[in-house]
């Protein structure tokens, strides 16, 4: 918890770390493909993962990891959106990263949206950011089950448990909708070579 209370700070006030932190580091994005999920982490040149044990994770600086998921049939098509499974960050990494498995997500899918069954309120508010003060990501309206905002049209129907959740109508949610966002962010980790996949 307190890790992704870290991330979240960092996030909402835009302290992250960006590429040439990484260039001093000497550190690396890796994207591991592991089956039914892909996860985005701070890697050596070699392309293992930085982390440690749970326990330790406090005292390390640079531990970051972000995972997503395809949606499947129980949560609908929901426009092809990768759902954000996990994510923890130490010190400034997670914004890095998190835009990192949005430009993916965005390649290759649908775009970035949040888990369709339950959000914490700190999450929340990472996805209000998103929504409301991030002009380099665009918001797509996400349907429901039901198919009520764009009926006949089934390709964006998605469970939407986390937004009832929070009471909140699906139109003003920013759990309702996927994000997409320009690869700007992969383009210049590959020109500088710390891109691992």
């Amino acid at each position: 918890m307190k890790l992704l209370r870290e991330y979240i700070r960092e996030l909402l006030t835009e302290a992250a770390l960006g590429i040439n932190d990484l260039v001093n580091n000497d550190f690396y994005v890796k994207i591991h493909h592991g089956g039914h999920y892909i996860s985005f982490s701070l890697s050596d040149k070699d392309g293992k993962t930085i982390s440690a044990p749970e326990s330790q994770r406090q005292w390390l600086d640079y531990y970051g990891e972000v995972s997503i998921y395809p949606p499947d049939d129980f949560h609908g098509h929901c426009a092809n959106a990768y759902m954000v499974g996990s994510s923890e960050a130490m010190k400034g990494w997670g914004p890095l990263l998190y835009d990192v498995a949005m430009e993916y997500s965005t390649m290759h899918g649908g775009g970035l949206m949040a888990d369709r069954e339950m959000v914490s309120g700190e999450a929340k508010r990472v996805w209000n950011y998103y929504l409301k003060s991030r002009s380099d990501v665009t918001t797509h309206q996400l349907d429901n089950l039901e198919d009520e905002l764009t009926p006949g049209y089934k390709p964006d129907n998605c469970l939407q448990n986390s937004m009832e959740e929070y009471e909140e109508d699906i139109q003003d949610s920013s759990l309702s909708k996927r994000y997409t966002k320009e690869p700007t962010v992969m383009t210049a980790l590959r020109k500088a070579g710390r891109i691992i996949d």
